[in-house]
């Protein structure tokens, strides 16, 4: 499990810093945590090569679609990463409702979807930034009251990093 650590950081800071100005990393790489983090629930019982296996298709899926169609992989991507915004919200910060963890997926990556078809350029700032943070935080171990600060701390780091790099080149 050590690996995911290491990916989640990684990822975390490259999509905090780039996930506006490379959106096929911020495509590519929320599929993989996608897959990452619910292929288990599909793949139950199995070993973790094939759940690593599973996030490295949807990464992969998520690269071809940013590249060849770009607005339905930034669509799908929008999606995946507002329900997996929404659910770490859930679970982070202990609001857990206890109930129905596939709707609030659903209701966030709608919500995702709708802002990145509809708001491009912010949208992919706000949700990267909030993705990479998220995954930052999911990597330390630190109490509930650090990880609170961190998670703004990083999220409003992203996002001022990626305004201030300019319009992304087409």
């Amino acid at each position: 499990m050590f690996y995911r650590e290491i990916v989640y950081i990684v990822l975390g800071i490259l999509l905090l810093m780039m996930g506006r100005k490379l959106f096929w990393l911020f495509v590519g790489g929320t599929g993989f945590i996608v897959g990452i983090e619910y292929a288990g629930l599909v793949f139950r019982n199995q070993p973790e090569g094939v759940i690593l296996i599973a996030a490295l298709v949807m990464a992969l899926i998520g690269l071809i679609l940013a590249i060849v169609i770009q607005k339905v992989g930034v669509g799908i991507a929008g999606f995946l990463s507002g329900g997996y915004v929404a659910m770490s919200i859930v679970q982070k910060f202990g609001y857990a409702p206890g109930w129905l963890p596939g709707l609030v997926f659903l209701v966030g990556g709608i919500i995702g979807a709708i802002l990145v078809v509809k708001l491009f350029d912010i949208a992919l700032v706000i949700l990267s930034s909030l993705t990479g943070a998220f995954l930052i935080i999911s990597a330390v171990n630190v109490g509930p009251e650090s990880l609170r600060i961190l998670f703004i701390v990083l999220t409003v780091t992203g996002m001022v990093i990626q305004v201030s790099q300019g319009k992304p080149e087409e």
